[in-house]
Protein backbone atom coordinates (compact mmCIF):
# COMPACT_ATOMS: atom_id res chain seq x y z
CA UNK A 1 0.00 0.00 0.00
CA UNK A 2 1.42 3.42 -0.91
CA UNK A 3 2.13 5.22 2.54
CA UNK A 4 0.00 8.54 1.27
CA UNK A 5 -3.18 6.26 1.48
CA UNK A 6 -2.86 4.72 4.85
CA UNK A 7 -4.73 6.27 7.17
CA UNK A 8 -5.55 9.81 5.18
CA UNK A 9 -7.44 8.17 2.33
CA UNK A 10 -10.84 7.67 3.79
CA UNK A 11 -10.57 11.53 5.23
CA UNK A 12 -9.49 13.03 2.11
CA UNK A 13 -12.33 10.82 0.24
CA UNK A 14 -15.08 12.36 2.49
CA UNK A 15 -13.72 16.28 2.32
CA UNK A 16 -13.71 15.90 -1.47
CA UNK A 17 -17.27 14.42 -1.64
CA UNK A 18 -17.77 17.54 0.65
CA UNK A 19 -16.41 19.97 -1.59
CA UNK A 20 -17.87 18.94 -4.54
CA UNK A 21 -21.42 19.30 -3.24
CA UNK A 22 -20.19 22.85 -1.63
CA UNK A 23 -19.14 23.46 -5.35
CA UNK A 24 -22.64 22.35 -6.90
CA UNK A 25 -24.67 23.63 -4.50
CA UNK A 26 -26.47 20.60 -3.32
CA UNK A 27 -27.69 20.57 0.15
CA UNK A 28 -27.17 17.56 1.99
CA UNK A 29 -30.99 15.76 2.48
CA UNK A 30 -30.95 14.42 6.46
CA UNK A 31 -33.00 10.91 6.13
CA UNK A 32 -35.20 9.22 9.00
CA UNK A 33 -34.70 5.60 9.53
CA UNK A 34 -36.24 2.71 11.04
CA UNK A 35 -37.60 -0.70 11.37
CA UNK A 36 -40.96 -1.68 10.25
CA UNK A 37 -42.49 -4.97 11.35
CA UNK A 38 -45.11 -6.84 9.95
CA UNK A 39 -45.78 -8.99 13.07
CA UNK A 40 -48.84 -10.98 11.18
CA UNK A 41 -46.26 -11.87 8.04
CA UNK A 42 -43.66 -13.07 10.91
CA UNK A 43 -43.58 -16.70 11.79
CA UNK A 44 -41.48 -16.57 14.42
CA UNK A 45 -38.19 -18.33 12.74
CA UNK A 46 -35.74 -16.25 14.58
CA UNK A 47 -33.44 -15.83 11.82
CA UNK A 48 -33.32 -11.96 11.93
CA UNK A 49 -32.61 -12.27 15.47
CA UNK A 50 -29.65 -14.49 15.18
CA UNK A 51 -27.91 -12.52 12.39
CA UNK A 52 -28.52 -9.25 13.87
CA UNK A 53 -25.10 -7.75 14.75
CA UNK A 54 -26.79 -5.34 17.57
CA UNK A 55 -29.12 -7.49 19.04
CA UNK A 56 -31.48 -5.06 18.20
CA UNK A 57 -34.30 -8.10 17.32
CA UNK A 58 -35.74 -10.30 19.90
CA UNK A 59 -39.13 -11.96 20.26
CA UNK A 60 -42.28 -11.19 22.07
CA UNK A 61 -44.89 -13.58 24.31
CA UNK A 62 -46.36 -14.23 21.18
CA UNK A 63 -43.14 -15.92 19.66
CA UNK A 64 -43.23 -12.76 16.90
CA UNK A 65 -40.50 -10.49 16.04
CA UNK A 66 -40.01 -6.45 17.68
CA UNK A 67 -37.52 -4.25 18.13
CA UNK A 68 -36.58 -4.24 21.40
CA UNK A 69 -33.21 -1.78 21.21
CA UNK A 70 -34.17 0.90 18.07
CA UNK A 71 -31.46 3.13 19.28
CA UNK A 72 -28.66 0.92 18.48
CA UNK A 73 -29.72 -0.27 15.13
CA UNK A 74 -27.38 0.51 12.69
CA UNK A 75 -29.94 -0.43 9.78
CA UNK A 76 -27.52 -2.63 8.02
CA UNK A 77 -30.57 -4.58 6.31
CA UNK A 78 -29.22 -8.00 7.17
CA UNK A 79 -32.42 -8.67 9.10
CA UNK A 80 -34.72 -7.54 6.02
CA UNK A 81 -32.42 -9.13 3.41
CA UNK A 82 -32.92 -12.56 5.40
CA UNK A 83 -36.43 -12.31 6.47
CA UNK A 84 -38.03 -15.49 4.43
CA UNK A 85 -41.46 -13.92 4.86
CA UNK A 86 -40.83 -10.32 4.18
CA UNK A 87 -41.58 -9.32 7.65
CA UNK A 88 -39.05 -6.59 8.47
CA UNK A 89 -38.38 -3.29 6.19
CA UNK A 90 -36.17 -0.61 6.79
CA UNK A 91 -37.76 2.03 6.16
CA UNK A 92 -35.83 5.61 5.05
CA UNK A 93 -38.28 8.83 5.20
CA UNK A 94 -36.24 12.48 4.39
CA UNK A 95 -36.39 14.77 6.71
CA UNK A 96 -38.43 17.77 6.74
Amino acid sequence: MHKDFECRFPYSVLRSVAYLYKLQGADIVSRRKYLEVNTEWCKGCRICVAFCAKNVLELDDAGKVVVARADDCTYCGDCEIRCPDFAIVVVTEEAS
